[in-house]
């Protein structure tokens, strides 16, 4: 099958690395979002599968560009969109945010889909959404702990009453790790949002971060590069069965820390906790005092961890998912 991406043509049975514009830079080099698109020659579904809409989440980037790599375009039935970078100034910072947003602080780019003709941020998501993410028929979006937060390995589904909860979910479970949950509540303008609003299926997956990537890098990326292939399998993409795993459903929310200090978790992620279970410490870097221990407000498992040592007030410090029945 043949696509056309950003005005560039690849036909089936050919890979090709493309830039879609977004913008001049304000040294004359263009501002583009990295795609790498493998066309099959047979006739199949479109998947999409992105990562670094926060630049420090570096895990996905590798899992894209592993995929990419060991795909042939001849086995394919349908065709494989990779974007590595969806945010290249906040990659390029090792930020979540892009610093270079005007006067508007540094937006998170999952947060203000669909975008728009605003600051740099809102252009590449616009850019983004209407080159790639609308010419897909499926989407699986990687996210990370970034810089500052150890997170899952956990799959996250649109949420029931939208039209492609369905098969969002049925992608989340064949995506093959153990934590699953429903996108959460209060979380607008993200990718999973506006794809339902789409009518297109997509998942979210949170993997890794930078306070465990010197000894577990290569695992993480390989549990991304084994769960799209899975999914691509389960779509047909791919030749061959789906693999089967368990699931664990959760109802996830982030943990909030009251006041700022050196910060100790004693939970990780992972673990199994209580109602009322000390999950970390706040202490005064002044004077050694704990000024807070943060305790889980519910029992649950423990999918987040911040490791960073320094806290600020209102910072997530934990994610904790209370475990629901297995939606239909």
């Amino acid at each position: 099958m043949d696509l056309e991406i950003g005005g560039f043509e690849v036909k089936g049975g050919e890979k090709r690395s493309l830039g879609l514009r977004v913008s001049i830079e304000a040294d004359g080099t263009p501002l583009e979002i990295p795609v790498l698109a493998a066309a099959g020659r047979g006739e199949g579904p479109i998947i999409c599968v992105d990562a670094c809409h926060h630049g420090d989440e570096y895990e996905g980037a590798e899992a894209v560009l592993r995929l990419w790599e060991g795909l042939e375009p001849g086995e394919l039935n349908g065709a494989f969109l990779g974007v590595p970078v969806v945010n290249p100034p906040a990659f390029l910072a090792g930020t979540r945010g892009n610093l270079r947003d005007f006067d508007t602080g540094h937006l998170d780019a999952n947060r203000v889909y669909p975008g728009r003709d605003g600051c740099i941020t809102e252009r590449l998501v616009k850019a983004y959404f209407e080159g790639v993410v609308k010419k897909s028929d499926r989407v699986i979006s990687f996210h990370g702990g970034g810089n500052r937060w150890l997170v899952g390995p956990i799959a996250i589904y649109q949420p029931e009453g939208s039209k492609t909860h369905a098969e969002s979910l049925s992608m989340a479970k064949a995506f093959g790790v153990r934590l699953l949950c429903p996108t959460p509540a209060g979380l607008e303008g993200t990718l999973l949002h506006a794809t339902a609003e789409e009518g297109i299926p997509a998942i979210a997956a949170e993997i890794g971060g930078h306070c465990d990537r010197y000894s577990n890098r290569g695992s993480y990326v390989g549990v991304g590069v084994e769960g799209v292939r899975n999914v691509m399998r389960r779509l047909g993409i791919l030749e061959g069965p789906a693999r089967e795993t368990d699931h664990v459903f959760l109802e996830a929310r982030y943990i909030h820390c009251a006041n700022g200090g050196l910060f100790s978790p004693k939970a990780k992620v992972g673990d199994r906790v209580e109602e009322g279970d000390e999950l970390g410490l706040i202490e005064n870097p002044w004077t050694g005092e704990v000024i807070e221990s943060i305790r889980a407000p519910f029992g649950g498992i423990v999918w987040l961890v911040m490791c960073y040592p320094l806290a600020n007030p209102g910072d997530w410090v934990f994610g904790l998912g209370r475990e629901i029945a297995e939606p239909r």
